[in-house]
C-alpha cells in the first residue's frame, strides 16, 4: 500500500491539478485594472515643444511642457546662382525739390550668377550731379540693389527732368549675357503749398465794412476810433472794388495797445468774404516779429499780366480783404493771440480802389 500511494502522488495528472489550484489562489491576490475618468492639466501650453513630468493623482493627469525658445524661421532661399539674371530700375521715377537728392535703385532679378558692371548715361544739366557717374557693380552671387543719386542745385528750375538710362554691361567672370533695360527719370518739383483747414471757431465774420485808400483800421489801442481788441476767434472782412493801379495793404506797428501786443496775422484777398484760400501772393501770414517801426507791406496788388510777387486782381471786380490772427506757421491754425482780452492790430490799404 505504501508503494501504491507514492506512485499516485507523482502522477502527471495530479501535478497539473495541483498547479492550477495554486495559480487560482495567487490570482485572487493580484490587483484588478479598472477604467477611470479625470481631467488633463497642461502647463505652459503656449510654448510646448517637449513634454515631461507626467503625474496622476486619481482624477487629474498633469503634464509639464518645456519650450526650446523662439523658433527662428529658415533663411530665405538664395537667388538662382545658375542664372546671370537681368538688370533694371526698382522704380521708373522719383522727385525732389530744388537743392535736394533724387535716388533711384538698379536691381538684379531672376538670378545672381557672376559679377557684373552695369553702365549708364544721363542728361544732367549744369549744376546737377549723378553719383556714381557712369556705372554700378554687382558682386558674384549678389542681388543687392545699387543706388544712383541725382543731386540738384538750389537754382535748378522747377520742372527739370533728369534721365539716367542703362546702356551696357561688362562681366569679370565670363557669365552669360544678362538682360538690361530701363530709364530712371528724376523730376524737380516745387515746394508743396500747405493749405491748412480753417481753425475751429474762426469761421464767422466779426468785423465788416468797406475799404478805401489810406483808411487805417485799428483794434485794441487807446485811439478814439479803435475797435475792441482783436481775438483769435475774430475774422474781419472788408470789401473794395479794384481800380486797376498798383496797390498795397500794410500791416502797421502798434505802440499804444490796451490789451495784448501785435501777434502773427494772416491777410488774404479773395472774391469771397471770410475766405483764406491758402499760401500765395494773395494769402500771407506775417509773424509779429516782422511788424516794426512803420510796419510791413503784407500784400501788393496789380493787374493780370504783371510779373512779380503781386496778387493779381481784375479791374472793376469786387474783392474782400480778410484778416485773422493765427500762427505764422502754415502747418498750424493755432490762434496767435493768447490774451483772453484780445490783441492789437492796425492795417492800412493804399492804391486799391
Amino acid at each position: 500500500m505504501k508503494t501504491t500511494n507514492s506512485q499516485r502522488i507523482r502522477s502527471p495528472w495530479f501535478q497539473g491539478m495541483a498547479a492550477a489550484a495554486i495559480a487560482t489562489a495567487f490570482a485572487a491576490f493580484a490587483p484588478v485594472a479598472h477604467a477611470q475618468t479625470g481631467t488633463l492639466s497642461l502647463s505652459n501650453s503656449a510654448s510646448c515643444t517637449t513634454f515631461s513630468g507626467f503625474t496622476w493623482n486619481g482624477t487629474t493627469l498633469s503634464v509639464t511642457c518645456a519650450s526650446a525658445g523662439p523658433v527662428t524661421p529658415p533663411p530665405p532661399p538664395p537667388c538662382d546662382t545658375t542664372q546671370a539674371g537681368s538688370f533694371g530700375w526698382a522704380s521708373a521715377t522719383g522727385s525732389a525739390t530744388p537743392g535736394n537728392v533724387i535716388t533711384g535703385s538698379i536691381t538684379r532679378s531672376n538670378g545672381c550668377k557672376g559679377a557684373y558692371t552695369i553702365t549708364f548715361g544721363n542728361n544732367a544739366p549744369a549744376g546737377v550731379t549723378v553719383s556714381p557717374a557712369t556705372s554700378v557693380t554687382f558682386a558674384d552671387g549678389s542681388a543687392t540693389a545699387q543706388a544712383v543719386s541725382i543731386t540738384t542745385a538750389a537754382s535748378t528750375a522747377v520742372g527739370t527732368q533728369i534721365a539716367v538710362w542703362l546702356n551696357g554691361w561688362s562681366s569679370s567672370t565670363g557669365s552669360p549675357a544678362p538682360g538690361i533695360a530701363g530709364t530712371f527719370v528724376g523730376t524737380v518739383t516745387a515746394t508743396p503749398v500747405v493749405t491748412p483747414p480753417p481753425p475751429t471757431g474762426n469761421g464767422s465774420i466779426t468785423y465788416s465794412g468797406a475799404l478805401t485808400n489810406n483808411l487805417q483800421i485799428v483794434w485794441g489801442t487807446n485811439e478814439a476810433a479803435s475797435l475792441p481788441a482783436f481775438k483769435s476767434t475774430d475774422v474781419a472782412s472788408y470789401s473794395f472794388t479794384y481800380g486797376g493801379q498798383f496797390g498795397q495793404v500794410v500791416l502797421g506797428a502798434v505802440s499804444n495797445n490796451v490789451a495784448g501786443g501785435v501777434t502773427d496775422t494772416e491777410l488774404a484777398i479773395s472774391s469771397t468774404a471770410g475766405d483764406f484760400p491758402g499760401q500765395s501772393n494773395c494769402d500771407v501770414r506775417i509773424p509779429a516779429s516782422s511788424v516794426q517801426g512803420q510796419g510791413i507791406t503784407a500784400i501788393s496788388v496789380w493787374t493780370p499780366g504783371r510779373t512779380g510777387p503781386f496778387c493779381l486782381l481784375n479791374v472793376g471786380q469786387t474783392y474782400y480783404l480778410n484778416i485773422r490772427q493765427v500762427s505764422a506757421n502754415w502747418a498750424s491754425n493755432a490762434g496767435s493771440c493768447t490774451n483772453t482780452n484780445g490783441c492789437a492790430l492796425r492795417i492800412q490799404p493804399t492804391g486799391i480802389n
